[in-house]
């Protein structure tokens, strides 16, 4: 405990945690010492002597008493501040709360826990019936554990400030006390770094139960063992309240937050500059390499919850996010769940963070110049931003905006877990679940901003062509430059960025232009933003496996977008566009591969489905030594003979590893892929596939 150590964010728990720990009981906890004092200073030496006797609650008892003795006592306040806390393990509400739960009645002693709570014979969470319900969680969090967290920072108010006296402790904790071999002083930097624990939690605390958690806690556990939970209607549809915001603002934890960042960055500036010998400090440091790195990440946080940016401009976190106002107007939670709040979400969040940087960007011209140096910023080497770095970091904040205006123009409410819902159970329809289910999807929307977009877009071209020109003029050395083109194949990609970039832009103007010249399409896309259109009228029709019905769009077109254009260019595009793209790996490589047969054979898949959400049958075989093998999805495993792995709709899927063990000496083939025709017979004629060899000697 005495032992230095390099000083994280973990160690703001610690600090608690020892001090808990010297006043975890083993016995006779709920037995006050039947002792009378008639001092505070009397009061606290029993309040020790009970720490040391492993007697929290007969501790916090006594430091009471010591405070209604004398309540500005410094020792009395920093020792009924800590055991307030851990004796809150032995409170009334909350143990009732442990037997709502079914845990062990036997075992509840900080000391040495040993309580747990109910498991079945399969060792799944077995919780009564009628355990408490999260809205009974957020009643004990509010009316109990928060108002003893504000208590004991109101005890440690109580402390006289000693930021400047780095020699004299507030308190000394005693091998009778704490069971070890030397004494630990606890000066200003352990209390700091306590407060700063307390405030962490309060606004963990405070964020939690600013959201609606009502919901029949075993319920939802049982169902999830026994793999009946449906979420749509066991969750979002059982509990129409769920995750919708209990409070207007958590602007409380935001200031809790700032408080807590406050307090740790006094406890490191004070224990940074002690000049005594820090060996019987309770907290002492010997490496500030990563603390000097977490403490400049701190200061960025805090200046961005309180809005500060420095003038004349300085890159800063600050000057891109304003965390304090995402605090003041927080997101409901439950509008993840559904498309039907993504554009109030976007125009209500998003929007105003690019706002926010926009406004501090937009002022900087080509005189603007900085250097960032290791000795303010956590780099190995000075870097440079300049003009051209702001220009294109304002391209991207315009385009950005571009996107979030489009996004909430049109009607995009949908709900989101119920297209989920259909595509889980194979069962997704374009024409049932979109289409006929939500008749206004795709229509513009009253307040669309289509005209501004466009104008955004336009900006965001401008500025990545003047910090392209910027940077590609430059007659300084850049080998400090944030954004640099030093390379040929750096100066390509600019120049292939430039051109799509120009080709949008006379597109914008009015004049049909091809965006890929591989791809002689002609895009308008004035008559997009000038002239806007309900793209529903313009949808074709769906057959039932979401296939777009021949001949049925009602201007293929769609009013001059694209204006060379016919049912026939479309029906193309359909069948010949981009098709889905799988890929596998053997031991990370897709080349032919050699192993010894003591090696395991690790098999790796993804696929991208290109946009496309047909039914498919999904392809996983290999050919070994011993014959044909397929995947088996349902229980990952491999199988004899060539079958369908999986059939429903394409979706992007992520790494997946279906393979790792070692096999017999030979040659293995293992191919992945899908076929378009979902029929359960390989149609090599409408198959996507890859395939990997591996030799094992």
């Amino acid at each position: 405990m005495g032992a230095k150590k390099g000083l994280k964010v973990t160690l703001i728990l610690s600090v608690l945690m020892v001090l808990m720990a010297a006043g975890w009981p083993q016995e006779g906890v709920l037995q006050l010492l039947p002792v009378y004092a008639e001092t505070a200073d009397d009061y606290v030496t029993l309040g020790r002597q009970a720490i040391g006797k492993q007697n929290i609650v007969a501790a916090n008892s006594y430091f009471k008493s010591a405070l209604e003795q004398n309540p500005s006592h410094e020792e009395a306040n920093l020792y009924y501040s800590v055991t307030r806390i851990a004796a809150l393990v032995y409170q009334h509400e909350f143990n009732r709360l442990l037997d709502g739960f079914g845990v062990d009645a036997d075992g509840r002693d900080l000391y040495n826990w040993t309580a747990q709570l109910p498991h079945d014979m399969h060792g799944n969470l077995n919780l009564p019936a009628n355990s408490p319900t999260g809205g009974d969680i957020t009643e004990f969090i509010e009316d109990t554990i928060l108002d003893e967290i504000n208590a004991a920072l109101a005890n440690l108010d109580q402390l006289e400030d000693m930021s400047s006296d780095p020699v004299t402790p507030i308190t000394v904790l005693t091998p009778e006390m704490i069971g070890t071999d030397e004494d630990f002083e606890v000066d200003y930097g352990d209390v700091a770094l306590y407060r700063s624990f307390l405030n962490t939690t309060k606004t963990l605390l405070l964020i939690l139960t600013g959201y609606d958690l009502n919901i029949d806690i075993d319920d939802i556990i049982a169902k999830t063992t026994d793999g009946t939970l449906d979420i749509k209607t066991d969750l979002i549809e059982a509990y129409p309240e769920f995750l919708k915001l209990r409070r207007s603002n958590l602007s409380g934890a935001k200031n809790a937050l700032i408080e807590s960042i406050d307090a740790y960055l006094a406890a490191l500036e004070f224990i940074r500059n002690e000049a005594d010998p820090q060996d019987d400090d309770l907290i002492a440091i010997s490496d500030f390499a990563d603390e000097n790195e977490f403490r400049w990440a701190l200061d960025q946080i805090r200046r961005s919850l309180l809005g500060e940016v420095s003038d004349p401009f300085k890159l800063e976190l600050s000057q891109f996010v304003h965390f304090g106002w995402l605090f003041d107007n927080p997101v409901e939670l439950r509008s993840f769940l559904c498309t039907e709040s993504l554009p109030a979400l976007i125009k209500a969040h998003i929007h105003p963070q690019i706002n926010w940087a926009l406004t501090h960007l937009e002022g900087l011209d080509g005189s603007y110049e900085e250097r960032l140096e290791p000795s303010d910023y956590p780099i190995e080497n000075t870097v440079e931003i300049d003009f051209g770095d702001i220009a294109l970091f304002r391209s991207l904040l315009y385009a950005l905006r571009s996107g979030a205006k489009t996004s909430y123009s049109y009607d995009i409410n949908l709900k989101l877990y119920d297209l989920v819902y259909e595509l889980a159970n194979e069962s997704f329809s374009i024409n049932e679940d979109v289409l006929y289910a939500y008749k206004d999807f795709l229509n513009l929307m009253p307040d669309q901003e289509l005209d501004s977009a466009k104008t955004d877009l336009n900006n965001a071209i401008n500025n990545y062509i003047a910090g392209s020109d910027f940077i590609r003029t430059e007659a300084d050395d850049q080998s400090d430059d944030l954004f640099k083109f030093d390379d040929d194949e750096a100066i390509e990609d600019d120049a292939n960025r430039r051109a799509l970039l120009s080709a949008v832009q006379t597109s914008l103007a009015g004049n049909p232009v091809c965006l890929d010249p591989e791809t002689p399409v002609q895009i308008n896309l004035f008559e997009f933003y000038g002239d806007p259109i309900d793209l529903r009228a313009y949808l074709p029709e769906f057959d039932r496996d979401n296939e777009v019905v021949p001949n049925t769009f009602p201007d293929p077109t769609f009013s001059g977008v694209f204006p060379d254009f016919s049912q026939e260019t479309w029906m193309w595009i359909l069948k010949n566009g981009e098709r889905p793209q799988p890929a596998i790996a053997a031991n990370g490589s897709n080349d032919f591969v050699n192993i010894k047969s003591n090696e395991n054979l690790k098999i790796a898949i993804n696929l991208n489905a290109n946009y496309k959400i047909a039914n498919a049958d999904w392809w996983l075989l290999a050919a070994t030594p011993f014959g044909w093998f397929h995947y088996q999805v349902e229980n990952n495993s491999w199988a004899p003979d060539i079958t369908c792995s999986y059939q429903g709709p394409l979706f992007n899927l992520g790494e997946l590893n279906v393979l790792n063990t070692p096999l017999p000496a030979g040659t293995y083939t293992v191919y992945f892929g899908v076929d378009m025709d979902m029929n359960g017979t390989l149609d090599l004629d409408q198959a996507c596939y890859e395939y990997v060899s591996v030799n094992i000697e």
